[in-house]
């Protein structure tokens, strides 16, 4: 990452994050493969969905908590931290039993009911991994917020290796879907624990003498980002909850088991740009104030690598698509190739999505990406009732594709009209010519031998990776005069 051309500590924070979190997404794809495979395509949908359900209720324990609470520790100074760690306990406490309250309580309602005894009891188990899922967070905000990331990325790995050990054991003594959940809360509960612990022994200790005004102020800081927070899982969670009440074609829980072995690989995926742009947030939220010039620099570059590097790995799997999940799946989730050939283009736009977002949150203008992301919600929601019923999940893989295509296209639009200086036009223009004519290259080339396609895949690899080689080059000369 210093190559690149980044700063050493974020470089480092960087380096940190995409291990720690590259680790956990490999392991959370080996067992979701297991797990696709040995639960099969009806069972595999059944823990998509109780996953699913806890996800979209449970988004409530954070409501934009986390991001507020960064900028404003990385903004104070050190000796208010104590105060400040006190505040986040006591709203996390307040939202998690509120959460906790509403995703027991939704089992009583009319569309409760309809779901069997069976799939209500897992759900139950997985509001609880939600919960401490949400005290896990409340340690990730101090250690980006001081730049700390090796202890998030420690925990991070810590959590799958732990879920994986005991998801394995599962697997191989022949259990059911309650021990495969337990074994995801057993592994939260440790996370937090100790991830609580090594801030209270190493760090800091939350004082509790609570100031009204700032507990209210860090509260209206969180809302914006809430609002992002609950739009973005209703665009990545809303399609199976919907699928297993809406789809018409056949066995639902099937469906969705398919359309989430499709959806699997971009999920994974996105660590890479969640892991930059998190360890990016807090110097760009101090460059937005200090250094303007400095801010233009890093995200410039920082957002050229993003296009590059989402286009190159969208084109990897989307040139292999039949033999990537026909291998890894098995010969069950056939019907799973078309969606993933939708579902993967929607990868290079999350990539160059997530770092507009980062500018505008850093920049005090989380407003912009507050209504973006609420527009974007709804328009996959409307997408999604519309195709699901005929479609299924290649429905919600359409939905999908539109979607990430409009949250792109608003936020690009905004910042190119509000900071339009803060891009590389002639790298970015340069990229788009030069994909362009990848993509139609390896479109036109896609019913050849599978050695032949490889042959062409590694021309084109070798060109990006000089292009990026040579932008890191230049951003490294920028750096040494910064």
């Amino acid at each position: 990452m210093t190559r690149a051309g980044l700063e050493s500590r974020i470089a480092r924070n960087s380096a940190f994050l995409m291990a720690g979190e590259g680790l956990a997404r490999v392991l959370n794809l080996v067992i979701a493969i297991l797990l696709y495979r040995y639960l099969k395509p009806e069972g595999s949908g059944v823990m998509g969905f109780v996953i699913s359900y806890g996800v979209l209720l449970g988004i409530v324990t954070e409501f934009g908590l986390t991001r507020a609470a960064v900028r404003e520790i990385a903004r104070a100074p050190r000796g208010e931290m104590p105060q400040a760690m006190g505040h986040i306990i006591l709203i996390r406490a307040v939202l998690t039993v509120f959460t906790l309250a509403v995703i027991w309580g939704s089992l009583f309602t009319p569309l409760g009911r309809t779901i069997d005894t069976t799939t209500k009891w897992l759900i139950f188990m997985w509001s609880w991994s939600v919960a401490f899922q949400a005290f896990r967070r409340n340690s990730e905000i101090v250690f980006q917020a001081l730049e700390q990331l090796h202890y998030q990325a420690f925990f991070l790995a810590l959590n799958r290796i732990i879920a994986s050990l005991l998801i394995v054991i599962s697997v191989i003594t022949g259990r059911g879907l309650c021990f495969i959940f337990a074994a995801y809360l057993i592994a939260d509960f440790i996370d937090a624990v100790l991830a609580a612990w090594v801030v209270r022994a190493r760090i800091e200790r939350a004082t509790f003498n609570v100031d009204r005004a700032k507990l209210a102020g860090l509260v209206r800081a969180s809302v914006p980002f809430g609002l992002q927070l609950l739009a973005g899982q209703i665009y990545f969670y809303i399609d199976s909850v919907l699928i297993y009440y809406l789809y018409q074609g056949g066995s639902a829980n099937s469906e969705i088991g398919f359309y989430r072995a499709a959806s699997q690989m971009v999920l994974t995926l996105q660590f890479i740009p969640i892991s930059v742009c998190n360890a990016l947030y807090a110097p760009f939220v101090k460059a937005c104030r200090e250094n303007r010039a400095r801010l233009k620099s890093l995200f410039g570059h920082s957002y050229n690598l993003f296009a590059l590097g989402g286009m190159v790995v969208t084109l990897f799997f989307f040139s292999f698509r039949s033999e990537f999940i026909l291998l890894v799946f098995g010969e069950r989730y056939r019907p799973t190739i078309g969606m993933f050939e939708l579902l993967i283009w929607s990868l290079p736009m999350i990539f160059m999505t997530m770092p507009l977002s980062n500018l505008l949150a850093a920049s005090d203008r989380q407003g912009v990406v507050t209504i973006t992301a609420c527009l974007t919600a709804v328009v996959n929601v409307v997408f999604n009732v519309l195709l699901i019923p005929r479609y299924g999940g290649m429905g919600a893989a359409i939905a999908m594709l539109a979607t990430s295509a409009f949250a792109l296209l608003t936020q690009f639009v905004y910042v190119a009209k509000h900071q339009k200086e803060i891009f590389d036009w002639p790298n970015l223009l340069g990229q788009t010519i030069f994909h362009a004519a990848a993509i139609a290259l390896l479109t036109a080339l896609d019913r050849h031998d599978v050695t032949f396609r490889v042959c062409v895949y590694v021309v084109y690899a070798i060109i990006v990776v000089y292009w990026g080689y040579m932008m890191m080059r230049r951003r490294r000369e920028v750096s040494r005069a910064e």
